[in-house]
């Protein structure tokens, strides 16, 4: 397994395994901010963003709010319609030119939006309850490409997250193994998984 020590460089050691100009997905979206990483550094022909901006919960995730979150109550599903506005207005350009595709929506329900084997990189950053996580593992996969990567964010020990426990299971059960880690904790817990067996093709 390859570890790194930046999302900057788990996306650039990513790249390398890709196709050029791949097809993306990112499913949690907040503000974009990791959004323009993957357009900056993977340089997808289309990269779809999928977020409810509106607050609620994941009806997978079973409850409303992140358990052991503080003082300040956070619910599964945070990110505003203000946020969406940001969104929009920060890939203008991109959205115009079909790049950015934007669907408001939660990840159970935009899924109907896409054929099976349509990704190179799908990346999993919506709700972290555990039953949601493994949700999306387990009904994103059919939509990944040959040879695409199957990633996601917060593979770190957090009182509030189920992830490592969602992607632990999948792997044992789907037979895949973990290939990238960003072991940095704060803004870290970037993942990438692969079938077992499947060599990383070397395309630097």
């Amino acid at each position: 397994m390859i570890t790194v020590k930046t999302r900057e460089e788990f996306l650039s050691t990513i790249k390398e395994k890709l196709p050029p100009n791949p097809h993306c997905i990112e499913l949690g979206v907040h503000q974009g901010h990791y959004s323009n990483l993957i357009l900056n550094i993977l340089e997808p022909t289309c990269l779809c963003l999928v977020d409810p901006w509106t607050p609620g919960h994941d009806k997978h995730g079973q409850v409303e709010f992140y358990p052991h979150w503080g003082d300040t109550p956070l619910q599964t599903a945070y990110s505003t319609n203000l946020d969406l506005d940001y969104v929009c207005r920060r890939f203008k350009s991109e959205i115009e030119e079909a790049r950015v595709i934007v669907y408001k929506s939660f990840s159970y329900d935009a899924i109907y939006s896409f054929r099976d084997k349509s990704f190179d990189f799908i990346y999993i950053d919506a709700c972290h309850i555990y039953e949601a996580v493994l949700w999306d593992l387990e009904n994103y996969l059919p939509k990944l490409r040959a040879g695409g990567m199957l990633c996601g964010h917060d593979y770190v020990d957090h009182p509030s997250f189920g992830v490592i426990r969602a992607v632990d299971e999948f792997c044992e059960k789907y037979g895949f193994e973990m290939c990238i880690l960003n072991t940095t904790f704060h803004f870290g817990g970037d993942w990438a998984l692969i079938p077992k067996q499947q060599a990383l093709p070397d395309r630097t």
